[in-house]
């Protein structure tokens, strides 16, 4: 493939994705008065965890139909998720050191160090009782996704394993009923949230690729089969997609319908559909304003330990913090970009397709 096929706008959307996950994250909890105004609102029409998830489901499909060698695989997934995750973790543990919440708790460096361990390992979804009078009671809450991510990464290989012994004409098939399978799941979690959200199971159930995959198939299915058909798209097209959704989400919106990380399948198709259009109309634009500097991981892992830090010294209520805390975002994003994730992704393992 030319490059100029492999060109894409992929990470100016991830970039857009964190943010939005970012801002609306501190907005929500620092300054609730602003949780219904029509500004957030609008925001919430593109959620950033589906968007995620859809892009990495194209992404690493991608990925691994290039190299399906599985020891290069393996460490392109790792350098490109831990090292950065690991000095996060540190930094955001520090940040409790910092504070003086802990001067009055009576933890011990084991305490510490299983905390640690799991919070860089794949045991993100785990929070010690120490940790419950802390901001929102959860250091970093937004690291359940990468739990789920890891996940996505252990299945596609295997995906493709079964595949391989299946027809042909047998693999879209398979593949949608994966998807119905994981719709079903979805649809099931969030009807009992009311009822079992609170649940120790409902959670564990919720950190669990089977409500999430369909959203990663997704991605998966439109490089498979739509990328092949509609590799470019004009601004016509995605100008009649992006005016078509913004009226449709916000009618549904309005009719209470979620926006979240729960979204609707109806929904997160429009979305998909989106996401793809703008990823591919003037796919030059990213690589034009990002220069390939890739900041969205930063902006993601870093932004939840800086809101519970605001919270902590009671800095709410002013628009100004939410603000603050996605500007602070973006700056250990970019010190974590420039000094740990681009280094360290040097050493991927690259193949020519």
């Amino acid at each position: 493939m030319s490059n100029k096929r492999l060109s894409n706008n992929f990470d100016l959307i991830r970039l857009f994705a964190a943010t939005q996950v970012a801002f609306c994250h501190s907005t929500e909890i620092l300054c609730g008065q602003y949780y219904f105004s029509e500004w957030l609102q609008f925001l919430k029409l593109f959620p950033g965890v589906p968007i995620f998830f859809f892009i990495s489901g194209f992404l690493i499909s991608k990925s691994f139909e290039t190299n399906q060698n599985l020891h290069d695989y393996a460490i392109n997934r790792i350098i490109r998720i831990f090292p950065a995750l690991w000095i996060c973790n540190f930094v955001a543990i520090l940040s409790v050191f910092v504070s003086g919440y802990l001067d009055s708790k009576n933890v011990s460096f084991g305490q510490i160090s299983v905390w640690y361990l799991a919070q860089s390992t794949f045991v993100q979804f785990y929070n010690p009782d120490f940790m419950r009078a802390y901001g929102v009671g959860v250091l970093n809450g937004s690291l359940w996704t990468i739990c789920v991510e890891l996940q996505f990464y252990i299945l596609v290989p295997i995906i493709y394993r079964l595949l391989k012994r299946v027809k042909v004409g047998y693999f879209l098939p398979v593949i949608i009923t994966l998807i119905i399978i994981s719709i079903i799941c979805n649809r099931i979690l969030y009807t009992l949230e009311p009822e079992y959200g609170s649940t120790v199971h409902w959670k564990l159930i919720r950190v669990t690729f089977l409500p999430w995959l369909y959203m990663f198939l997704t991605g998966l299915l439109f490089q498979k089969y739509i990328y092949k058909r509609f590799a470019v798209i004009s601004n016509k097209h995605f100008l009649i997609l992006l005016v078509t959704y913004i009226p449709f989400g916000w009618f549904l919106y309005h009719h209470n319908w979620t926006f979240n990380n729960g979204v609707s399948p109806i929904i997160f198709i429009a979305i998909a559909l989106l996401t793809y259009a703008a990823a591919h109309v003037c796919p030059s634009l990213s690589e034009k304003l990002l220069h390939k500097n890739d900041i969205s991981y930063g902006i993601y892992i870093y932004h939840m330990p800086i809101v519970n830090l605001f919270l902590y010294f009671g800095l709410l209520g002013k628009l100004i913090f939410p603000l603050c805390i996605t500007a602070l975002a973006f700056v250990f994003a970019v010190i974590s970009w420039r000094l740990i994730e681009k280094p360290i992704l040097k050493f991927k393992k690259k193949r020519n397709a």
